[in-house]
């Protein structure tokens, strides 16, 4: 399969459930606040616990504006800043499951995919569009670094129908979105300049 670059990205939709929790946190928190004479006691619990709420919908608003090129030399992620990092050079993949067993069978949770390489991190979760196609690309990099996966990360790509011990070719759900996303970015000179800023 001819690869060129894929951009993918959060769907505001995916986000929502997140943004309805930030909310929910947030104005609860606020509301105990402004009801109650506020101490140490309360303040420290109540103000706290309001503060990891609006952090989480900070984190979630830097979701939805990131927006994650995956070319044939690297992938980088571009939202308030941007991070790269080559398929040559990464040295760890983990993809973990997070939900439960409940959850699993429902096609519930959510699934995270990190990557490491020398002086870079990048961390993706299912939301993402082409999620899948993205664990298949990682998959591929680690069998090409002869790298050794976990177990867990082995198992939950067998749940996308991704063999990283075996066949590189990717599932055909999966090289169908590749080549859906492909024609429609062609390689052109900020492909050459972005391949050169990671060699």
């Amino acid at each position: 399969m001819n690869e060129t670059t894929r951009t993918l990205h959060y769907p505001p939709g995916t986000l929502l459930g997140d943004y309805l929790r930030t909310a929910f946190g947030v104005g609860v928190g606020a509301s105990v606040l402004a009801a109650n004479p506020v101490g140490w006691t309360l303040g420290l619990s109540v103000g706290g616990l309001t503060l990891l709420f609006a952090g989480f919908g900070a984190r979630t608003a830097a979701r939805q504006i990131t927006r994650v090129e995956v070319r044939p030399s690297g992938i980088s992620r571009r939202a308030l800043a941007t991070q790269s990092l080559a398929w040559d050079a990464v040295t760890a993949v983990r993809l973990r499951y997070y939900g439960s067993k409940r959850e699993r069978k429902a096609e519930g949770g959510f699934y995270q995919l990190k990557l490491r390489a020398p002086g870079s991190r990048l961390t993706f979760e299912s939301g993402l569009t082409g999620f899948d196609y993205l664990v298949w690309r990682a998959g591929a990099a680690a069998r090409a670094n002869a790298l050794r996966l976990d177990t867990p990360t082995i198992v939950n790509m067998q749940a996308f129908g991704i063999d990283a011990d075996g066949d590189l070719a990717p599932p055909p759900r999966i090289a169908a979105f590749a080549r859906a996303v492909g024609d429609a970015a062609a390689p052109g000179p900020h492909d050459r300049a972005w391949a050169g800023e990671l060699g």
